[in-house]
């Protein structure tokens, strides 16, 4: 089931202050970015990042989820708790690159 886009716009009001932040819609569900690196992925109202260590000191449970069926583990955040939302983003942003912009082939 899709994420709607109210549950979203909750969770980036959550997050406000932290940085630059925009969304993309893939799927249904939304991808979150801050200051241009994806870190939190939202998926059937839930929101999740990538299991990495980082972001291990700041959780308030370990629960694991999957993006989608196959995907790798992410962790699952407490959509309620503000310091945990912007404590993982924040640490996710340091260590996260930003996308290489794709170069699209030109038609011969």
């Amino acid at each position: 089931m899709p994420s709607d886009a109210g549950f979203m716009n909750y969770i980036i009001e959550q997050i406000e202050g932290i940085g630059d932040i925009r969304t993309k819609k893939m799927f249904g569900e939304y991808c979150i970015y801050l200051n241009e690196k994806p870190v939190l992925w939202i998926s059937d109202n839930v929101v999740m990042v990538k299991k990495l260590d980082c972001v291990r000191q700041f959780l308030s449970r370990e629960e694991i989820s999957f993006l989608y069926p196959g995907s790798k583990e992410f962790y699952v955040l407490d959509c309620d708790d503000s310091d945990e939302l912007k404590n993982v983003a924040l640490a996710l942003e340091k260590v996260i690159e930003v996308p290489k912009k794709k170069v699209r082939k030109k038609k011969v």
